[in-house]
């Protein structure tokens, strides 16, 4: 059922999309707002869409050989949006918010391997250009690194990278909060205490 619900979701999306860069007005339009041409938008969605593709599949291994292509294509259009710091922009327009439905899908996703793949790799995203939501980051992301720490933390991993990399990314978070820091920091910290951790270590 909720294959179906995506299938139809993804039709009207792509419709609404395809409908808004065929107006005759969308290239002057689209420059003004964002920023980008026609073409390079919908090369992002293209790529958007080839994304979601791969977390249709229940193995892992297509989503992890693609991730470096497909999101670096994606993260290289946001860089090039301007004028998006309030995250509104038209519905043509791959935007960070539909990154972020991106990531909520395979957060969601019925592999835990492809869940634990994503975090691994969106701590590492740069948050200037990704500009992902607060409730992203606090209420999809946060409570969801407490879990399956031997996996997310591997003993192997002397160098400690994928902590650093998740303190960066908090750090990262905290610094760029619209609210300014001390509000972020505030709001990170009763997150972090308030959720329900499976374990507590990753968290302290």
């Amino acid at each position: 059922q909720n294959a179906s619900l995506r299938r139809e979701a993804r039709f009207l999306l792509e419709t609404a999309a395809r409908e808004a860069l065929v107006a005759s007005d969308s290239e002057a339009a689209l420059r003004q707002v964002a920023g980008v041409s026609a073409a390079e938008v919908q090369g992002a969605w293209k790529a958007f869409w080839e994304f979601a593709d791969t977390l249709e599949e229940f193995a892992s291994h297509l989503l992890k050989s693609s991730w470096e292509t497909l999101m670096g294509r994606m993260m290289h259009f946001l860089a090039r949006l301007t004028g998006c710091s309030g995250r509104v922009m038209p519905l043509a327009v791959m935007s960070p918010h539909w990154l972020e439905v991106l990531l909520c899908r395979a957060l969601a996703h019925d592999n835990d391997s492809v869940t634990k793949f994503v975090l691994g790799r969106l701590v590492a995203l740069d948050q200037g250009v990704a500009r992902l939501s607060e409730t992203f980051v606090l209420d999809e992301m946060l409570q969801r690194l407490s879990h399956s720490i031997d996996i997310l933390y591997p003993r192997s991993d002397v160098h400690q990278t994928f902590e650093k990399q998740t303190a960066a990314f908090f750090a990262a978070f905290v610094e760029g909060h619209a609210g300014g820091a001390g509000v972020a920091a505030k709001k990170l910290l009763q997150a972090t205490v308030s959720g329900q951790a499976q374990h507590h270590t990753p968290m302290r």
